[in-house]
Parts: structure tokens; sequence; C-alpha cells
């Protein structure tokens, strides 16, 4: 015992105090001080659990604490916030001091006294946010509108478009990868695949036999997004659609760089070295707006060759489902 850290020692003590008195088959009250206090986040949860399971018949608990893994976000009416509004404000005098206060009610207290509850419901949610079982993470919104527009106008020709059975998710970025797939959890009920814009180092443990594609698989160039995934005289019509009130004159391929880097960032060096002083920001997602609301007109101007890459998408990602 003497390697074991203090939260273990008091875990396991405790469990074994606790086996030797439900033994006496009395009635008993437990006044917990901070149980957690030296315990892993999932150990707390552990204990939670314990304390709910077995003390639900013939026994009453009460702990104080302030981590937000001792507070089941399914029970909150069991939850009483406490607050010492004694130091409230300084305005209070010797005799007006209202000391601490017990509210069942957590709109009635100060912000930081529910951080613990803030805790708990963030926790939950993140694992409530995905109901589906197939789970597609992008980097952001224009990539959801891009391959539910394209997915939508294949399968209309009857080509191969992205399984409804997906749910797309925005990531927010690749850096975001590993946050994503931590909260995800190893819930082997779940099928989780990424389709990032830039390649990821698979070698970690997290991200190990995790299916993890980039564009640049689908494209021709070293570095894509899903805006690579179109021929650039196209995404430049659709730039220049989608800002065609703001533009003095359309752009035009000649203002990029060329195709060694993702047209998205060519666009946006032009953009920073010449229409950012007129108070223009480019902004990736309206492109995919302007697409999206105006497919039935711009769905003869799309190649072919772009109607092959996305389908290969797609094509790629729905063989994970089988």
């Amino acid at each position: 015992m003497g390697r074991r850290s203090r939260g273990f020692v008091w875990f396991f003590s405790f469990l074994a105090w606790f086996s030797q008195q439900k033994r006496k088959n009395i009635p008993l009250i437990l006044l917990l001080d901070e149980p957690s206090l030296f315990l892993h986040g999932s150990a707390q949860k552990d204990l939670l659990r314990f304390l709910e399971d077995e003390c639900a018949e013939g026994l009453q608990v009460i702990y104080s604490t302030q981590s937000p893994y001792m507070v089941d976000p399914h029970q909150l009416d069991s939850v009483r916030v406490v607050e010492d509004t004694s130091t409230e404000t300084e305005e209070f005098s010797l005799t007006s001091r209202e000391g601490t206060q017990v509210f069942a009610d957590a709109t009635q207290t100060r912000k930081e006294s529910i951080l613990p509850l803030e805790g708990a419901l963030g926790y939950a949610l993140s694992h409530d946010l995905f109901p589906s079982p197939n789970v597609l993470g992008v980097k952001g919104i224009p990539d959801l509108i891009y391959l539910h527009t394209m997915s939508q106008l294949l399968s209309e020709s009857g080509r191969s478009g992205l399984d409804p059975r997906w749910t797309v998710s925005p990531l927010g970025g690749s850096q975001n990868l590993g946050v994503f797939l931590a909260l995800m959890g190893d819930n082997q009920d779940k099928r989780i695949v990424c389709l990032l814009d830039q390649d990821t180092d698979r070698g970690s443990q997290l991200l190990r036999n995790k299916h993890i594609y980039s564009y640049a698989d689908f494209s021709e160039s070293a570095e894509a997004g899903v805006e690579d995934l179109f021929d650039p005289d196209f995404y430049v019509s659709l730039v220049n659609g989608a800002y065609s009130a703001a533009l003095d004159r359309p752009l035009s391929k000649k203002h990029l760089a060329g195709r060694s880097r993702k047209i998205v960032e060519q666009i946006e060096e032009h953009w920073e070295s010449n229409l950012r002083e007129g108070g223009i920001l480019f902004d990736r997602a309206r492109p995919g707006q302007y697409f999206a609301e105006h497919v039935s007109e711009l769905k003869g101007e799309i190649s072919n060759d772009t109607v092959l890459r996305f389908e290969k998408v797609f094509r790629v990602l729905n063989a994970v489902l089988h």
C-alpha cells in the first residue's frame, strides 16, 4: 500500500470500512467531505457510481464536492449549491451578514458557485452531441456544405453520394482531432471517420487504427482542402458569385500563385494583399453557401473530373459502413 496514491488508499479503505458497516445491517448516514479530492477523474466516476448503486437502499449519503465528475447530470434535482455570502460585498456589516446558504435552485446562485454543474453538463453534452452511430468529422461548416450539396447532386443523377447514415460534424480544424476523439471515447458502438485538409500523424495511441483521410488522398495536389476537389476555375467562379457586390472586377486564375498550395490559401493571400484595404474580409463559408443556393444553375459547369473526385470520396467513406 505504501506505493499507492493517497486517492487509492482512501478509496480502498472506504470500501473496506463500508463493507463492514453494511454487514451490520443498521441504518447509516454517510457524511463525506470532498471524497474525490485525491482521485483521478475516472476513479471519481467509479466512486459516484458506487455511492449511487450500493447506498441506494436504506442509506443516506451527503457529500461535498467541487469536482464535475462527482455530479450526476441526470440527477441534478439531488444537488444543492452551498454559498458563503458573508463576503459577497464590502457593504455587509457584522450584523447584516447572511452567512452560508443552501440553494436547491441553481439559478439563484452566483456563476462561480455552479462551475462544477457546468462542467458536469458540458461533459455529458459532449457525449450526447452525436446520437448517430456513424460520425464523420470534418474541418468546418464549408466542408459540410460542399459534401452535402455534392452528395445530393450525385445521388440525383444516379451516382454514389454520401450514405445518409453518416452524421457530419465540423471539428474546427485538424488541431482539434485529438480532443474530438478523446471526447468520443473508445465507443465500440460508433464508427468514427475523419476527413481533414492535411495529413495527420497517426502514430499516437489515440489515432492508431482510426479511419483518418486527407483531401489530398483524392486530389492531384499535395495539400488540399474540400475546395481543391473542384477545378480551380469553377471554385474561383464561386468566389466571384459570392462576392459579386463587393468586387470591382472578378478574380481569375491569374490572381493565384499556383497549384502547389490549397486554393483557399492562394485566394486569401491575394485578398490580404489587394482587397483588405476596402474592408472586405474573405470568408470561405460564403462561396459554399453560394454554391448550395445556386447548385441547380451551376451543376452544368461542374466538370466530370470534379464529379469523379467527390464520388471517390463518398465511396471510400461509405465502404467503412460495410
